[in-house]
């Protein structure tokens, strides 16, 4: 069986694929993974793996298209938006700035009829009492801001420059990670997985959170229909987002 590590973060569980110093990011968020420990030429047995992974020794049928490629920040970017790895959060700060711009209003009111005397009974405010008002407005920023950094970090830790071989089967697709053959994966095409398709490229879901990705760019032009109907879903029903 492929080995295969959850990262303890983000959840997402992955095929391992160790760098030179026998170390692995989690090609999701970046979270350096604690690898199993082996001897070698043991086999690792992975832990709740998901149908999705099937065993290398499942016989490919047909020519492969073969694929060579390195995902760049665009790409990246684009599937972990177009798979909802990360929300677009569009609706949630309009709803925070109003939130806190009622919240000023109704602490800053007081303050303001106070300060220049226009109503009897409010008395003049110190400025300590402004703090909460300069709280609230300096929040608004934060909730645009914030969110916005935080993507950005997520898709640059999310870039991890790592060199993806693809062939893709009438049946399987062979996945090698830096030309790590002991590492190679194989999935079984046509179901099991969600598919999705933007301008650049072609995403496929696993159930098991994972993000399997094809560039365009990377399948020749008389190959892009043939790529199309091999991933396609054979079943009646996709994973269901």
């Amino acid at each position: 069986m492929a080995k295969t590590v959850v990262c303890p973060k983000c959840l997402a569980e992955q095929a391992i694929s160790r760098d030179a110093d026998g170390k692995m990011d989690c090609v999701f968020c970046g979270e350096e993974l604690e690898l199993p420990e082996y001897e070698e030429g043991e086999e690792l047995e992975p832990e709740n793996f998901e149908d999705e992974v099937k065993n290398p020794r499942i016989e490919p049928i047909g020519e492969p298209i073969e694929l060579n490629y390195v995902l760049n920040h665009d790409e990246v970017s684009d599937a972990l938006f177009s798979s909802g790895k990360i929300s677009e959060r569009k609706i949630i700060p309009i709803l925070e700035t109003i939130g806190l711009s009622i919240a000023a209003v109704i602490l800053g009111l007081p303050l303001i009829l106070g300060q220049f005397g226009l109503v009897e009974g409010f008395k003049q405010p110190a400025f300590t009492d402004w703090l909460f008002v300069i709280l609230m407005l300096g929040l608004i920023p934060v909730v645009w801001i914030m969110p916005n950094k935080t993507k950005k970090s997520i898709i640059k830790r999310s870039t991890t420059g790592s060199q993806l071989n693809v062939k893709i089967f009438e049946n399987i697709a062979t996945v090698v990670v830096n030309d790590n053959q002991d590492e190679a994966w194989d999935l079984e095409l046509g179901k099991n997985y969600r598919l999705v398709e933007t301008e650049i490229i072609y995403i496929l879901v696993l159930q098991n959170g994972q993000l399997l990705v094809f560039p365009k760019r990377a399948i020749n032009d008389e190959d892009i229909e043939k790529v199309k109907a091999r991933i396609e879903i054979k079943e009646e029903k996709q994973i269901e987002e």
